[in-house]
């Protein structure tokens, strides 16, 4: 006889033998055992999750000798032949490959002949998602009212596809991912039954891999056994699945912590040199990030580890802040998408932990400043001062001299204000275009240059000159300001000015535009100097029939606004 593979050969064949599903198992027994059997059934949820054992065995249920019955005898000819996959009266259908119109009608016109020889013809469409529009149209009135001896039941992993025209005429159940604990408790009795041998870590590792799915998990574990033989430990499945230990993971994070950049890309190129997969390394460092996170928010009950990994997660979390595990976790689940786009696998972990080891270090950098601003600025307690003797007198106030000449200045509020303003700039343009990606793309191009009396000072070159008009507009204005308020958390307002020379002394902003450009041709005026007005009235004109088109191109068409903009170009020309 031919090799069976462990999740064949352990399809469960009874609802007893069902894992996890409880809520399914027992709904469908009272409904069996009431009499109350419903036309249709939609089974969905994620893979592996015995959708498809459950349909087999509502099927044998209900043309079991000795039913309908909650209990399935798995002994009479009905059974045995739903069971082996023989039986006249239940056809399984893959919807992938039979998803359009023609075969669904060919469905339809079967579904008018009787029983061959039990209660109910039973069809059971697996990925019924796949099929087309045309072809749920032409099901939809067979579906609604078939023969009194037809039941569908349909299977699929993504509900959200299928339309609810059929959703509503079904009886939906909703299959839920096994819990690792029952599954590692599956695997052991599964390992038992066959003579294998396996660590509990192997279990363990193998039921987290297997992301919920019993099915995975089965074949996961016949996988290992070919591997390993009869004796499975945790480093062969490691070796067989690419998985990354414990240790690395550890080394890593701990890297994190200590902002150590060198050490933390040395570990990811060691794992992916040693042959490991990348991939599922950044989903171990998800799953340890997410313990530290819950762990650190006081969630302790849900972190998912045994207690050798729990006193890692204890030591660890504490290193971290909040904010800064749930960015982590953030920046790791977009490598895992970036993955697929990439032919260098290292690549998308790589700049994932450059971001997080950049938020941590800028963290840092604002906690230090806050912690150093009382000390700053709370008065030094007087010293008393002891009489020098007269020949050391002079000789203790020149060193005391060198000493305070030597001490680097202490700053004052408005440079401390300062400076935390252009540390915290590109930080602000990130809030900011969250509002409005227009106006950050216009503000991004100045320098901000200080702030004084609530307002904050950005300089534009003159080259940008069309930069600077856009960001001065009321409505530009209006939501940069408010988006300032909003990040330093206090009244600040905007004071745009333009460079005009080497030292950068402010403009008017009236000819910004000409000046920009006449700026590549002419000699730069003299600091601290104001431009002349452009004396040219075609230059002028041509100036202001610019910003109208900008303004128009903003705006919209308007009607006349056409020809005028015609008119002008042809007095321009």
């Amino acid at each position: 006889m031919a090799y069976l593979s462990l999740y064949r050969k352990w399809r469960p064949q009874r609802f007893e033998d069902v894992v996890a599903q409880e809520h399914v198992v027992r709904t469908l027994q009272n409904a069996l055992r009431a009499g109350r059997i419903a036309h249709a059934y939609l089974f969905c949820g994620p893979r592996g999750t015995g959708k498809t054992t459950l349909a087999k065995l509502l099927a044998k249920a209900l043309n079991c000798q000795e039913g309908p019955t909650p209990d399935p005898c798995g002994r009479c000819l009905h059974c045995r032949q739903v069971a082996e996959g023989t039986s006249l009266d239940v056809s399984e259908i893959d919807g992938a490959s039979n998803r359009g119109i023609d075969e669904v009608r060919e469905l339809r016109e079967r579904v008018k002949l009787a029983p061959a020889a039990g209660r109910y013809r039973i069809y059971i469409i697996d990925e019924v998602h796949m099929l087309t529009t045309e072809a749920f149209n032409a099901l939809l009135k067979t579906l609604e009212e078939p023969p009194p001896h037809v039941i569908f039941i349909f299977a699929t992993t993504e509900p959200h596809k299928v339309p609810a025209t059929i959703l509503s005429r079904c009886q939906r159940f909703d299959f839920h991912r096994i819990p690792v604990e029952e599954l590692e408790a599956h695997l052991q009795k599964v390992a038992a039954a066959e003579g294998l041998e396996i660590e509990a870590g192997a279990v363990r590792l193998l039921a987290r891999t297997a992301e919920g799915g019993l099915r995975d998990a089965l074949s996961l574990l016949d996988q290992c056994f070919s591997f390993a033989g009869r004796r499975i430990r945790a480093e062969d499945v490691q070796q067989l699945l690419g998985v990354a230990d414990r240790e690395e993971i550890a080394a890593l994070v701990q890297a994190v912590a200590a902002g150590d950049v060198a050490a933390a890309l040395s570990t990811v190129a060691r794992v992916g040199d040693g042959g490991k997969d990348v991939a599922q390394f950044t989903r171990d460092l998800v799953r340890h990030f997410r313990n530290l996170m819950l762990w650190r928010a006081g969630a302790r009950h849900l972190v998912e580890c045994d207690e050798r990994e729990r006193a890692l997660v204890e030591e660890q979390a504490s290193a971290f802040s909040l904010p800064e595990l749930a960015g982590a976790v953030d920046a790791l689940f977009q490598a895992l998408n970036e993955f697929r786009w990439t032919g260098r696998y290292q690549l998308p972990l790589e700049l994932a932990l450059l971001r997080i080891l950049e938020r941590r270090a800028q963290a840092s950098g604002r906690e230090a400043a806050v912690a150093a601003e009382p000390a700053a600025e709370a008065p030094a307690a007087p010293v008393p001062r002891q009489p020098a003797p007269l020949a050391q007198a002079p000789r203790a106030e020149a060193a005391a001299a060198k000493a305070a000449a030597a001490a680097p200045p202490e700053q004052s509020a408005g440079e401390k204000e300062q400076a935390d303003l252009l540390q915290r700039w590109p930080e602000y343009l990130e809030v900011l275009k969250k509002k409005s990606i227009k106006v950050q793309a216009f503000l991004r191009e100045g320098k901000p240059v200080g702030v004084e009396g609530g307002k904050v000072r950005v300089r534009f070159p003159r080259t940008l000159a069309f930069h600077y008009n856009e960001i001065n507009r009321p409505a530009n204005r209006k939501v940069a300001e408010a988006a300032l308020r909003e990040y330093y958390g206090r009244e600040l307002q905007l004071e745009c000015s333009l460079e005009e020379g080497g030292e950068g002394t402010e403009g008017t902003g009236e000819d910004n535009l000409a000046t920009g450009r006449e700026s590549q041709r002419e000699e730069a005026p003299a600091a601290g100097t104001t431009p002349a007005p452009l004396s040219d009235p075609l230059t002028r004109y041509a100036v202001e029939l610019f910003k109208a088109k900008v303004i128009q191109v903003e705006a919209g068409p308007r009607r006349g606004g056409g020809a005028s903009s015609k008119e002008a170009e042809r007095q321009i020309q």
